[in-house]
């Protein structure tokens, strides 16, 4: 029980910067009290999740990687940018845990790259990174990773909307999980298609259509995952028995709950924002056919998390916007997102991340 009470304490001093943001705003200038939050949670962030030991469903996974790295990528292989981050570890003769803290500081790297000129913007948006891929970040690894440098990415575009800049960085993540690239099409469509009522409801009827519909037996059928790496799950004895609950779903959406929000609430609120409003309305959209398509294909789960991106631009559209409202609409949705991750920290940690030990458990 000590071991869990400890965890307990440990990923929850994970928001001590954010109280003291909040506590500080009356007292401290904005500059003093935004650097004191931004270096105390950039090294906490990286330190727990860099230091942990054993901690992760993929640890070990990993660890052998790290250690059987030419034998692994004969067989299944990785992408050649995680290939190359591991060969120059390899290289330098360092510890399987030097790749578990330098992944994490990559990851958190470009989380804090994000530029948005505003502290209260930047605030909000680590705070949900951390509720919504913090944890996910101690198992899909390198997904995560290459979603941290497309979040930039995208923060970037809803900024300037330099198409090719965007393109570069979407390249570039892709070298450490090619999922990413499935950003780029959907980019380049809401980029000359304005979003519309009609596009609304066929989300709509899509995502009870996907609900109810066999996905998977559909892509083996007509093998249309050959040339993909989530023909290798479809196979997987693990992953082929594994279901997704309505409970799963609920959750997911109660996850999503500034993504619908953003649904409703009247367009001419974002005149200032209408590119960025417009491209992340798409985000949303393909996020809730995913989520609902997933019932019937477990699979999915992996590509629902990469569009959960799409919270992070709902975050920052709506911050963005003059909704006289959207505090509320972002306090509501941190709240239930909090409460995700203390049910995560209490009732699942057990397969996850719990007990928690950190390289000073490490035997030698």
């Amino acid at each position: 029980m000590d071991g869990y009470i400890f965890t307990y304490i440990i990923y929850n001093l994970i928001f001590l910067p954010f109280l003291f943001y909040f506590m500080a705003a009356n007292f401290y200038p904005k500059k003093i009290r935004f650097y004191i939050f931004y270096m105390s949670s950039f090294f906490i962030l990286i330190s727990i999740s860099g230091l942990r030991y054993m901690v992760g469903a993929d640890y070990e996974s990993y660890s052998w990687i790290y250690n059987n790295l030419e034998l692994y990528q004969s067989g299944y292989s990785v992408e050649w940018g995680f290939y190359y981050l591991v060969k120059f570890l390899n290289l330098l003769n360092l510890d399987e845990q030097f790749l578990f803290f330098t992944v994490s500081f990559l990851t958190i790297y470009f989380i804090f790259r994000v530029d948005v000129n505003r502290n209260d913007i930047f605030l909000f948006l680590v705070l949900f990174y951390v509720l919504l891929f913090y944890f996910r970040s101690f198992n899909e690894i390198r997904q995560i990773m290459a979603m941290s440098i497309v979040f930039y990415a995208l923060i970037s575009y809803l900024n300037n909307f330099k198409l090719f800049y965007f393109f570069i960085f979407v390249c570039f993540a892709s070298l450490f999980h090619s999922s990413v690239i499935l950003f780029v099409p959907l980019i380049l469509f809401a980029r000359y298609i304005r979003y519309r009522i009609v596009i609304f409801l066929i989300t709509l009827l899509l995502s009870i259509f996907l609900m109810f519909f066999d996905v998977g037996g559909f892509l083996l059928e007509h093998k249309l995952l050959s040339f993909s790496k989530l023909e290798y799950y479809l196979y997987d004895d693990h992953y082929s028995l594994l279901n997704t609950t309505l409970g799963a779903i609920a959750k997911l959406l109660m996850k999503s709950f500034i993504v619908i929000c953003l649904f409703f609430i009247p367009s001419k609120y974002f005149n200032g924002v209408k590119k960025a409003y417009n491209v992340t309305l798409y985000l949303n959209s393909a996020l809730l056919v995913l989520i609902f398509a997933s019932y019937n294909f477990y699979i999915l789960h992996r590509v629902v998390l990469l569009f959960e991106l799409s919270i992070l631009c709902s975050v920052y559209v709506l911050l963005k916007s003059s909704y006289n409202r959207k505090y509320l609409i972002i306090s509501l949705g941190a709240i239930l997102n909090f409460m995700l991750y203390e049910y995560f920290v209490f009732i699942e940690t057990y397969y996850d991340a719990a007990p928690y030990q950190s390289i000073l458990d490490r035997n030698y």
